[in-house]
């Protein structure tokens, strides 16, 4: 029987839009950016109306996932509206606002509220995700191809502008999760196909956004998680193939395009180059990067335990006011420390405690969600290497506390199986 012949359609569609709106996978496009706020205020009111009242009547029984998330919701807000009230003189209430993202997170809370009424089951996000990933890939691939980034210069929401040169600002997310999905399906499937169609995702990253941070910790990701999955004796041999993949593949993008090669590399050699000598070079993406690091240190050093809050926009026009030009998520972790503090960081940092306890609880491979679960695997540990630069894992926190709550949902999948079982 075909996997995809019991597949609810309207359930998936329900979940895919449920997951675009968590993503915020609008909030760049012309005339949607309202559908971040809508949802924003979709949460508060599900926190307030029906999470809330629900607890009281279960004697306040909550799991550590759902402390953690109101605990998000309560510090981060407060805690950033006193320090930057306090270092810059903003109006408590623009803290608080500048702030109210947070409330996104908890979409986690709504996803763990329907699966435990029984709306849908994993094999149902599993779906769902894998076609957003097409999804996510076709949209983004025809824009680049069909679209001129200079017709829409006067849009920042949708378009950023780099050394005189425009470019789009596309929502990714689930083209990074096809791409695991399907590498890993293929790894433990030992399916060339599967491993084959991953190669699509990776190359939108190659040949279309050139994004280095992605590009890097999608690589260094696969390759622990390889080596991590394979006995000793098979290490050697599965990192060569893996390696011999990869510069075939390299070899090819060179014949196809070796102009756009050329300048991928150069790309790469000139960021390199700022970090490691600390020097501006050619990469004026990588010297902003640096002078806003210099601009943070001493903010940084001052408020190092609270960090100095998050500056709203529409107050004075935000930190560029402040600074000329700055933006923290430009400097990674070191802008999240500026804005949160070491403390901050730390409390951020608890999300990865929690992934870590449920894949504990999850089998590598041989259960009926480890597709699923090996590109969750993947996605979190890519957050974690590539937030060194950017800052992921404290900027994005309720993408990766989405992707936990899936891990939740499959540890108590495993748990009733069991018990049904027996």
């Amino acid at each position: 029987m075909n996997k995809f012949e019991n597949i609810n359609k309207k359930t998936i569609a329900l979940i895919s839009i449920f997951f675009l709106l968590t993503f915020s996978s609008f909030k760049y496009v012309p005339g949607l950016f309202f559908t971040a706020e809508i949802w924003i205020l979709y949460n508060i009111l599900f926190i307030a109306l029906i999470f809330i009242p629900e607890k009281i009547r279960d004697n306040f029984l909550f799991n550590r996932l759902e402390i953690y998330i109101l605990f998000l919701i309560v510090y981060v807000p407060l805690t950033s509206a006193i320090q930057s009230s306090s270092e810059f003189g903003q109006p408590l209430i623009f803290g608080l606002l500048a702030q109210r993202g947070i409330f996104v997170t908890g979409s986690s809370l709504i996803l763990l509220h329907f699966y435990r009424k029984g709306y849908f089951v994993i094999r149902d996000i599993e779906y769902s995700l894998v076609f957003l990933a097409w999804l996510n890939l076709i949209a983004c691939s025809l824009g680049l191809l069909f679209l001129d980034p200079e017709q829409f210069s006067d849009v920042p929401t949708f378009v950023t502008q780099e050394t005189d040169i425009a470019k789009f600002k596309f929502s990714t997310e689930f083209i990074v999760f096809g791409f695991f999905y399907y590498a890993f399906s293929g790894f433990w499937l030992k399916s060339k196909t599967k491993s084959f169609l991953s190669l699509f995702f990776l190359s939108f990253y190659i040949f279309g956004s050139g994004t280095r941070t992605i590009i890097i910790s999608l690589f260094i990701t696969y390759l622990l998680l390889v080596i991590k999955w394979s006995s000793m004796r098979k290490v050697f041999t599965r990192v060569t193939t893996v390696m011999l993949t990869l510069s075939t593949y390299v070899f090819i993008f060179y014949l196809i395009d070796s102009d756009k090669f050329n300048h991928l590399i150069e790309k790469f050699i000139a960021a390199f180059q700022v970090v490691f000598t600390g020097q501006l070079g050619d990469d004026s993406s990588a010297n902003a990067r640096i002078l806003e690091g210099y601009l943070a240190l001493p903010f940084v050093i001052k408020n190092w335990f609270l960090g100095n809050g998050l500056v709203s926009n529409q107050w004075n026009g935000g930190f560029n006011s402040i600074f000329d030009y700055f933006y923290p998520v430009d400097i990674g972790l070191l802008g999240m420390i500026f804005i949160y503090g070491v403390l901050g960081a730390i409390i951020f940092c608890y999300q990865f405690k929690l992934a870590i306890n449920y894949i504990y609880l999850l089998p590598n491979y041989g259960d009926e969600n480890s597709n699923l679960i090996s590109a969750l695997k993947g996605v979190l540990l890519s957050c974690v290497i590539s937030s060194v630069a950017s800052g992921q894992f404290i900027n994005y926190i309720e993408q990766d506390l989405i992707l936990i709550s899936i891990l939740y949902c499959a540890t108590f999948d495993i748990i009733k199986r069991k018990i049904k079982c027996n």
